[in-house]
């Protein structure tokens, strides 16, 4: 393997229709499921799991145990085939979850410069701004609005809609 190439564990599972920027690292038991794309410096660690229509920019760290475009957690569009957008030098710790949208019209989307700590969840259909910081099991609903440089505290929720 070329040091320009992926570095892929061997146990990994990468989709072949994801596109990986080369110096993308995927560590062990992780999973790329589908057209994910991810750009130059990302980082995905052991056991996470990146699903469906996934574009991430540049240096996003995908935490141990992340679920990135599972399915929406909603009665009656739980197999939408929605997508999540992400900016750039984002940190997902462990077991952050963020669910694809509910249409293409919008979807599901996190600027740049975020840090969700541990056990965070971004809904369906919900848009997190730039320069953020959720604390340990804040929790964002669906198609909730989430501006520019907001401190969460743990455990804070945020109400959909």
């Amino acid at each position: 393997m070329l040091a320009t190439e992926a570095r892929i564990h061997p146990t990994a599972l990468v989709d072949p229709a994801a596109t990986l920027a080369p110096d993308v690292r995927v560590g062990p038991y992780a999973i790329i499921d589908g057209p994910v794309r991810l750009g130059p410096g990302c980082v995905v660690r052991a056991r996470a799991t990146l699903l469906g229509e996934i574009v991430a920019g540049a240096n996003n760290d995908f935490g141990i145990g992340c679920v990135v475009g599972d399915r929406a957690q909603h009665l009656t569009h739980q197999d939408a085939p929605g997508r999540i957008a992400i900016g750039e030098r984002n940190v997902f710790r462990e077991h952050v979850t963020i669910h694809r949208g509910t249409s293409d019209a919008h979807g599901t989307r996190v600027g740049d410069d975020n840090f969700l700590m541990a056990h965070t969840h971004v809904a369906h259909d919900a848009t997190v701004g730039h320069g953020c910081i959720f604390a340990n099991g804040a929790v964002i609903g669906g198609h909730a609005i989430i501006q520019d440089r907001v401190f969460l505290s743990g455990n804070t929720g945020v109400h959909q809609n």
